[in-house]
């Protein structure tokens, strides 16, 4: 673990709730910090569009990548949009993008209804500072897309947890 890699969660657990950081050390728009159970928080979009700032601190690109909560397919109570991700630098789009799907389709959880956190890969973010500008696809839809965590490597992130895609 290198000292420029970064790894920021808002998902906590009860035994440590005075350690979630309620914002970032880089500017945020668009989004909200709330828990949606006593130990499960995020950063809500709560906008059609939102942005993060992200800084790679190394003379390097690295790996970005995200989690945020999903469900399966048939879950009667949540239904969360999906969300562009594109990089933004100098005010100017990178041509890096993603969708995060927050519909899970693994085969682990067909006909379950499960509500769980996804892994998506984004890219490689260059030196400096970056914007990440999510839009919401489908607003439309009763929950918010809930951001949980960033992770900033030098190597693309593998999901070591539950089952993912």
């Amino acid at each position: 673990w290198k000292m420029t890699n970064e790894c920021v969660s808002w998902f906590a657990a009860k035994e440590n709730p005075d350690e979630i950081p309620k914002d970032s050390d880089y500017p945020m728009s668009g989004f909200h910090y709330n828990c949606y159970a006593p130990d499960k928080c995020s950063m809500e979009l709560v906008e059609k569009q939102g942005y993060f700032t992200i800084n790679n601190t190394d003379t390097v690109d690295k790996h970005l990548a995200m989690t945020f909560m999903a469900v399966s397919e048939n879950h009667p109570d949540i239904h969360y949009p999906k969300v562009q991700i594109d990089f933004i630098g100098n005010g100017a789009k990178l041509g890096i993008s993603a969708v995060a799907d927050t519909i899970t389709r693994h085969k682990a959880y067909i006909g379950k209804m499960v509500h769980v956190v996804k892994l998506l890969n984004l890219g490689k973010l260059p030196p400096g500072l970056t914007q990440l500008q999510f839009t919401s696809l489908n607003p439309e839809q009763p929950n918010p897309f809930r951001f949980v965590s960033y992770l900033l490597t030098e190597r693309r992130a593998v999901f070591r947890g539950a089952v993912t895609e």
